[in-house]
């Protein structure tokens, strides 16, 4: 992420109501917060091995850059990317929702903003499918906040990859989770009704594809099997990158 990039960012948030509502301090603290709880509970659990290995964890990452965020990466970064999913949320007005990741999605930081500031997942039924994403979620942000105590549904892997009967309006998920999955990419997308929307965050692999000395896509296979399924698919280059696939 490049300071033009971010100053780009900083832009948008302001010309855009909507990143006025979203740049709300307390909804910066609460995302702050969660973090730190986050990075707490991998702490006291001793289960940060992947990152002592290899140097990098790309959740645990995500956590320390959150826990405390200058107003740059908040207003530049953070916040312009949550208005596509502000968008796609408000134009969709999904009836159901399945979070894949738990809350490491990016549209699903939204949940953690007062709903002064957003409010359009309230007539939303919320899924989770039955992960590592999950039990955070319930470990650190369960019932902490009035907007995050909600009902929801649990789905495992196995139910997902079968086809359960309900069907979802949109669904949430980071790359990293999917991009090595093809038979959870195409469950997602059996999953999803007519006109359903999949959100794929975190697709350019921090912007670093599109340099001219990039030699691998560690997303080319995700792309790929969205080529071939019964839909549109998007990718929009923007910040972290998105790609949002639509079924037909």
């Amino acid at each position: 992420m490049t300071p033009d990039s971010i100053y780009v960012g900083m832009v948008t948030t302001k010309l855009s109501s909507a990143g006025a509502n979203l740049e709300s301090q307390e909804f910066k603290t609460n995302v702050e917060d969660w973090a730190q709880r986050c990075l707490e509970t991998l702490s006291a659990a001793n289960v940060d091995l992947r990152f002592n290995a290899i140097g990098f964890d790309t959740p645990y990452s995500l956590w320390q850059i959150y826990q405390n965020q200058t107003e740059e990466v908040w207003s530049g970064v953070n916040v312009p990317h949550m208005l596509l999913h502000d968008l796609l949320i408000r134009m969709n007005k999904p009836q159901s929702l399945l979070f894949v990741g738990g809350l490491n999605v990016q549209m699903s930081l939204l949940p953690l903003a007062p709903k002064e500031v957003f409010d359009g997942l309230k007539d939303t039924q919320i899924s989770f499918m039955n992960d590592a994403g999950l039990f955070m979620f319930e470990k650190t942000l369960k019932n902490m906040h009035e907007q995050t105590s909600f009902g929801y549904s649990v789905y495992d892997r196995s139910e997902i990859v079968s086809e359960i009967s309900e069907k979802f309006d949109m669904i949430a998920v980071n790359a990293w989770d999917v991009s090595y999955d093809p038979e959870l990419i195409k469950a997602l997308v059996g999953n999803l009704n007519t006109n359903g929307v999949l959100v794929i965050s975190q697709t350019n692999n921090t912007s670093g594809i599109y340099n001219s000395f990039y030699k691998w896509n560690p997303w080319y296979g995700l792309h790929g099997a969205l080529l071939e399924a019964q839909g549109t698919s998007y990718h929009l280059p923007l910040f972290y990158g998105t790609t949002i696939f639509v079924k037909n």
